[in-house]
């Protein structure tokens, strides 16, 4: 079975993001960009964006692919 942890890992890398959190079975993963920040957490298959606007370097790109990886079985 893939975690949430490992889908998300795979639809962010494609950006040159990564994924991480406490454990592999860990409700929250955040997500870091390229600056090594957290530009996002994903909890309970819902992605939280930390900035919004320009600020915002986890766009609808990023956030739509961790969504379709999270839909997908």
């Amino acid at each position: 079975m893939v975690t949430t942890l490992e889908k998300v890992q795979g639809a962010v890398a494609q950006f040159g993001f990564t994924a991480s959190s406490t454990s592999p079975e860990a409700d929250v993963v955040n997500v870091r960009n390229r600056k090594n920040e957290i530009c996002a957490t994903v909890q309970n298959k819902e992605v939280v964006q930390k900035y919004a606007g320009a600020k915002n370097l986890c766009g609808a790109l990023v956030r739509n692919a961790i969504k379709n990886a999270l839909s997908a079985s």
